[in-house]
């Protein structure tokens, strides 16, 4: 008699600090969620988020938690009303994308991917694992919760920032100037 055991391993079960470059992380945002597009051209803002027929205004209501957020060239103001998770925002150029925070805070849980934009006057409360590639991080201040990270705030031990190709001009906070990291990790390839 003759017993097979066959033992699988789900790939959640990876080591808790295993890193995912930001082109993978990427990948998986877009094969997993929903599409949302955005062009501040667009003749009207009752589009249907749809790549023929997008917003033209980045108005907090139109992200849903696991969305990829498509924008074209142009400046989008941004106020957030809610926190997310797994948010992607994906430009068509860094110096041409810019999502304006207007002073206020973006706050996403699990993880955030950004890639190809400029995000000027707006706080990041990274909650998770935070994936930046080719983004300029400018203007910004943190005045709330005791003036950390003027760009990015990261106040978990389990809260990581990957970041490829990014710059950080002009930002402010009486701790960490462009980033602040309670712990977790930083990784940078600037």
């Amino acid at each position: 008699l003759t017993v097979l055991i066959l033992l699988i391993i789900p790939i959640s079960f990876a080591h808790e600090n295993d890193t995912l470059g930001v082109e993978s992380s990427l990948n998986d945002s877009i094969a997993v969620s929903n599409d949302v597009y955005f062009d501040t051209n667009a003749t009207h803002d009752h589009g249907a988020g749809t790549v023929d027929d997008p917003y033209r205004e980045l108005r907090d209501g139109r992200i849903l938690d696991n969305s990829v957020i498509h924008l074209k060239n142009g400046e989008y103001d941004y106020i957030q009303l809610n926190e997310h998770k797994n948010i992607t925002f994906i430009g068509q150029s860094p110096e041409k994308t810019v999502i304006n925070g207007n002073g206020g805070t973006l706050t996403v849980k699990n993880k955030l991917v950004l890639a190809n934009v400029t995000v000027c006057n707006l706080n990041i409360l990274n909650r998770g694992n935070l994936y930046a590639t080719n983004a300029l991080f400018t203007n910004s201040t943190s005045s709330e919760r005791g003036g950390y990270g003027g760009a990015i705030y990261c106040a978990d031990v389990s809260n990581n920032v990957y970041l490829t190709n990014c710059t950080f001009t002009n930002n402010y906070a009486q701790y960490g100037g462009a980033i602040y990291l309670g712990g977790g990790i930083l990784e940078a390839n600037l």
